[in-house]
């Protein structure tokens, strides 16, 4: 059905580009309020924000910063201070992520020293990269607090369990824990309400919604965990299976309003793909719009046996293939979202549906999808030697 896409070099880059920064969907002045879910809301911030001290602190701050600007003396950061520093750095990294990386522990050194010059120590990295070790250090220790108080996100990598990994595809909200107060058996009682809910002619899309954000948490850890087969997941969680629930979920565990991100980037990057496709250079595009051109099937019947992961065309006619009537999204031999309106749409719900239903990307669609989520969505850093390379051609050719 599917023939592997070529294997590129195995080399990664640690480029990282400002354009299209579709991903900074807040504020960064504040960290992200919680939801009625406690699950975070948004991706980490372009630039990292440094918040307040304590008033003795900010005193101290504000006197060696004064004194830097003098005659470029830096301060004798005291221990109490350095650790309310930490702390509170920590906590704020903690709020946007539960494993940062190590260019974004990098920018929190940076920013820091940047605001106040007085904590910058001798040396060639303009003195951030003390601050930035000790922010690893204490991130660590701080995930070991959270661990020994029983916060799931952090005490499930330290089981070790086989199948649950730390977050790949650049989720905020890979494995939340439950809301405050509540338990497994009130979810359940949500989860009940909501399919009955779903069963009306005319359902309450505003409850669906409440009870969906609320629900998060253990529909997230059941599909993590226990990784269920789609068939199951659809009859347990009808609702996540609605397109709008579909960015719904999205946007609870990435922070990104999938559809209207995902439209831009199309808006944005659509001349410029015509553009290489048309051109000597267009050969991972070419590629790559070849990929998803096979995984269209027209039909007039909905055949899923044997089938992966596909996106099924219905026409009303075989011999006219340009009256549409419906798109299809099949995923495991089951249908799970029916009735869209066009293509966009239904690649748009398969993305979705491949964060909501944690599933790993497939072989053959590997460096489609990683194109998708870190050029079209800018989520995540590092990029595959031919997903960078396909950028920096888009990137060149739209500079014309």
């Amino acid at each position: 059905m599917v023939s592997p896409i070529e294997q590129p070099d195995k080399d990664s880059s640690d480029v990282s580009f400002d354009t299209l920064d579709t991903a900074s969907l807040v504020s960064v002045e504040s960290s992200p309020s919680s939801s009625s879910s406690c699950h975070r809301v948004s991706q980490w911030p372009s630039k990292f924000f440094i918040p307040s001290f304590s008033f003795d602190v900010e005193i101290r701050l504000r006197k060696g910063n004064e004194q830097y600007e003098k005659e470029q003396t830096t301060l004798n950061v005291p221990r109490d201070m350095k650790m309310e520093i930490l702390d509170k750095l920590v906590e704020l990294m903690y709020s946007f992520k539960a494993y940062p990386t190590d260019k974004e522990f990098e920018s929190v050194a940076r920013e820091l020293v940047s605001k106040h010059p007085c904590l910058s120590e001798p040396g060639p990295d303009k003195g951030w990269q003390a601050w930035k070790m000790s922010l690893k250090h204490k991130m660590g220790n701080y995930r070991q607090k959270l661990c020994s108080a029983g916060c799931f996100e952090v005490t499930v990598n330290q089981k070790k369990k086989k199948g649950v990994k730390k977050p790949k595809h650049a989720e905020i909200n890979f494995l939340p824990d439950h809301p405050p107060g509540i338990n497994e058996e009130v979810l359940e009682c949500e989860r009940r309400a909501m399919v009955d809910e779903l069963k009306k002619k005319n359902f309450n899309m505003n409850l669906l919604n409440e009870k969906m954000d609320i629900t998060f948490s253990m529909r997230r850890q059941e599909i993590v965990q226990q990784q269920p087969l789609v068939s199951l997941v659809k009859e347990k969680w009808p609702g996540l299976f609605l397109q709008h629930q579909v960015y719904g979920e999205f946007k609870r565990i990435t922070g990104i309003d999938l559809y209207k991100t995902f439209q831009f980037a199309l808006e944005t990057y659509a001349n410029g793909l015509i553009r290489m496709f048309r051109t000597k250079g267009g050969d991972e595009i070419g590629t790559l719009l070849e990929r998803l051109d096979q995984q269209v099937t027209k039909s007039k019947e909905l055949d899923t046996q044997g089938v992966k992961i596909m996106m099924i065309e219905m026409v009303r006619d075989e011999e006219d293939s340009g009256t549409l009537d419906s798109m299809a999204v099949v995923i495991e031999d089951t249908v799970v979202v029916e009735g869209l309106p066009d293509y966009p749409t239904a690649f748009c719900v398969l993305f979705g549906l491949i964060y909501a239903l944690n599933m790993e990307y497939p072989k053959e669609w590997k460096y489609t999808f990683e194109t998708i989520q870190k050029v079209f969505l800018n989520l995540g850093e590092q990029c595959s030697a031919r997903t960078l390379s396909l950028k920096n051609k888009l990137l060149q050719v739209l500079k014309l």
